[in-house]
C-alpha cells in the first residue's frame, strides 16, 4: 500500500520544511508495510497538478495544515478527493 504525505503549500517564497511529516513517515515505516512518500512541492518545485497526480496514485493521503494555509489545505483536500477532473 502506499501512503502519500503532502504539505500542500504551492507558489509562496518562503519554506520550512514539516519535520511533523517526517517523524509520521518514519513511524509508520517502521511498523508497517505502507511504502511512504513525503512531498514538498516547493522544496521540490512540484506544481500542484503533479502533487494530485501522485495523490490518486496513492492508496492513503495526509495532509499537514497550518492556520493561516487552513483553505489552500481544504481545497487541495477537496481536489483529492473528487474523482480525476481537469484541475
Amino acid at each position: 500500500m502506499k501512503l502519500l504525505l503532502v504539505n500542500p503549500i504551492f507558489g509562496v517564497t518562503t519554506f520550512a520544511p514539516t519535520l511533523g511529516l517526517g517523524f509520521i513517515g518514519t513511524c509508520v515505516r517502521a511498523h508497517s508495510d505502507f511504502e511512504v512518500e513525503i512531498v514538498e512541492p516547493i522544496s521540490r518545485s512540484i506544481s500542484e497538478k503533479q502533487v494530485l497526480k501522485k495523490a490518486k496514485e496513492s492508496d492513503v493521503v495526509g495532509l499537514t495544515c497550518y492556520t493561516e494555509s487552513r483553505f489552500r489545505c481544504f481545497d487541495f483536500a477537496r481536489k483529492v478527493k473528487t474523482p480525476t477532473v481537469s484541475w
